[in-house]
């Protein structure tokens, strides 16, 4: 994997946090975006805590709650953002 690459997914919930978690720990910059109410059933494994939370830890890779993507965001980090619509995505 490519150490550096800095990727977005749209959902924070058990599926999509699976594939961050793995993306993370390969040394991509993860953002996630999510809804301001996120409905995961399984909260303990999944980034969308940190929006309830500020911040939040699945199988130790901690993710952060921000109010916008870190274009500077370092490899292997994950944060999640509010963001339903996909509008503050790069273009």
């Amino acid at each position: 994997m490519n150490s550096g690459l800095r990727l977005w997914i749209q959902g924070a919930g058990e599926m999509a946090s699976g594939v961050a978690l793995n993306l993370a720990r390969n040394g991509c910059a993860v953002t996630l975006a999510e809804r301001p109410d996120p409905v995961a059933v399984r909260r303990l494994v999944a980034f969308s805590e940190a929006v309830y939370e500020g911040r939040t830890r699945v199988e130790g890779v901690p993710a952060v709650l921000s109010a916008r993507p870190d274009p500077r965001a370092a490899p292997g980090s994950v944060t999640v953002v509010v963001d339903p619509l996909g509008s503050l995505l790069p273009r």
